[in-house]
């Protein structure tokens, strides 16, 4: 009995009324925060030549139905390969092949990070590789997008790509699961006319 006081002495003098924190080590987040998963942006597909055959089309978009994929870099880490939104583009004329509209017609891509990792063209070959690319959700903060390709399919099956190499700059808000990139035009200066 006579330790009995001092086993409940030692646990009262050892409480504290002060609230837990994490252990040193220990990844803690506060409820309500979380990682972005994913990018938005518009994207306009902008004829932009002087002369050769899209001279009389300059000024027109090219409808977003044309846009297959656009391929995105964030950090320096390959994000993945991502389709636009179906979008109908009334209004569109047919030149050789490729839909134009006289108003800009801009693309939706949402780039998740669930999308299907088979798309990407540069499969991780370790595993530290795969784990870097399976756990991209950004933190929040100042990032730094780049758009590394585009891929452009008319309705004939015809195919090519636009390395439009561009930077943005953009911010991870706190607690947000998404962030947005922003209103893009890209200029395109030729299309290919044949398979």
């Amino acid at each position: 009995m006579r330790y009995a006081k001092w086993v409940v002495l030692a646990a009262l003098l050892g409480c504290d009324a002060s609230p837990a924190t994490p252990a040193a080590g220990t990844v803690y987040e506060p409820p309500g925060t979380r990682k972005v998963g994913a990018l938005v942006m518009t994207l306009t597909l902008e004829v932009d030549a002087a002369d050769g055959p899209l001279a009389d089309f300059d000024g027109r978009t090219l409808a977003p139905s044309q846009l297959a994929w656009v391929e995105i870099e964030v950090d320096g880490l390959l994000w993945g390969r991502y389709a636009p939104t179906e979008d109908a583009s009334p209004g569109a004329d047919d030149v050789d092949g490729w839909q134009l509209t006289e108003r800009a017609a801009p693309a939706v891509v949402v780039a998740d990070l669930d999308h299907d990792l088979d798309s990407l063209r540069d499969r991780p070959d370790t595993v530290s590789d795969w784990t870097r690319t399976l756990d991209r959700a950004l933190t929040p903060g100042d990032h730094l997008a780049r758009i590394r390709a585009i891929a452009l399919r008319n309705e004939a099956g015809v195919e090519m790509s636009v390395d439009p190499d561009l930077l943005i700059p953009f911010s991870a808000a706190v607690g947000a699961g998404s962030a947005l990139l922003g209103e893009l035009t890209i200029p395109i200066a030729r299309l290919e006319t044949h398979r």
